[in-house]
């Protein structure tokens, strides 16, 4: 194994480059533990991407592309796992308790195979480890981790990077894992990197940009920028739920009583309902509650570094 490190609360083990995740200092990592044990994942990869249509056991999900071929498929096996196929990306098959991912990439994938890797199957890894998972990216303030939860669209990731090129610090992008420990509920680091979206590249702050991230991968659909990451893990203190203001509005925040259902709205994987994990979703949704400040805030259709200073102006005050 040539690389080494922790991200969503697992100590990743991988034959290969991983992008985008924060690699362990030294020969050895110090592996988040639940219990005695770490809660390891091996990555490894192999030649040979298979078929959508291959018989691999019960089909969860599956998705097609306008042309009525299958695009994204994910099944389940009692013994085998999960299978993870995407149409030009490659077939991802995960054990059943999470421990070992074998990757098998399609020609030409490119880039394209890692991120899903690592925005799909890691966090799936994660779920299968007793973390549980929300859409959501968050940042640093004051030694605690603020969620910032919404739909595909509304900014998070650019108010997320534009704060971080603020001065706070960055705990990850789009999906955070999070447990509990003792009476708190824990957010893990993650992606160590910022995806922006082609219409909103010119919403995100030059001025710093050099000295906190720099840029990974760009394509005609999104740029992607490699940051300087917190190291975490944080005790969750701020869930801000993200709304669209109406089409004239600004940023908009108000604080609201805490409301454990909207958290899990903002569930990350819907896949995995078996009644210990709902069961799970429930306390942790109602610990959340109990522990962290909910925020709802409107933002604009394009909230770029003025609202995020404005988000982070008000976010300070709660401090």
């Amino acid at each position: 194994m040539s690389w080494v490190g922790n991200a969503f609360g697992l100590s990743l083990q991988s034959e290969f480059e991983l992008p985008g995740l924060q690699r362990a200092r030294g020969a050895a990592t110090n592996p988040p533990r639940v219990g005695p044990e770490p809660r390891r994942v091996s990555l490894t990869l192999e030649e040979g991407a298979q078929r959508a249509n291959v018989d691999w056991g019960e089909r969860l999900q599956e998705w097609h592309a306008p042309d009525e071929e299958i695009g994204l498929a994910i099944d389940s096996h009692d013994v085998n796992g999960y299978r993870f196929y995407v149409r030009d990306v490659g077939v991802f098959e995960l054990t059943r308790d999470g421990s070992r991912a074998v990757c098998r990439p399609a020609p030409a994938s490119g880039w394209h195979w890692r991120r899903y890797l690592i925005s799909q199957v890691l966090p799936f890894a994660a779920l299968l480890h007793g973390l549980e998972v929300f859409h959501a990216s968050a940042v640093e303030l004051g030694g605690g981790a603020v969620a910032l939860a919404g739909a595909t669209g509304l900014g998070k990731s650019t108010l997320a990077l534009n704060m971080h090129l603020g001065g706070m610090g960055f705990l990850t992008d789009d999906v955070v894992a999070v447990q509990v420990e003792g009476s708190k509920v824990i957010a893990q680091p993650g992606i160590a990197a910022a995806k922006v979206r082609r219409q909103a590249r010119d919403l995100v702050s030059a001025d710093r940009r050099g000295l906190l991230c720099k840029r990974v991968t760009e394509n005609e659909h999104e740029t992607r920028y490699e940051l300087r990451r917190s190291t975490g893990p944080l005790p969750l203190s701020v869930v801000c739920t993200l709304e669209q203001s109406p089409e004239t509005g600004g940023l908009e925040v108000r604080e609201e009583d805490a409301d454990p259902w909207h958290l899990l709205g903002n569930t990350f994987n819907l896949l995995l309902q078996h009644p210990d994990r709902l069961r799970a979703q429930l306390d942790l949704c109602t610990m959340i509650a109990k522990q962290a400040r909910f925020l709802r805030v409107n933002v604009p259709s394009r909230p770029g570094p003025a609202a995020a200073a404005q988000l982070a102006a008000h976010l300070k005050r709660l401090t």
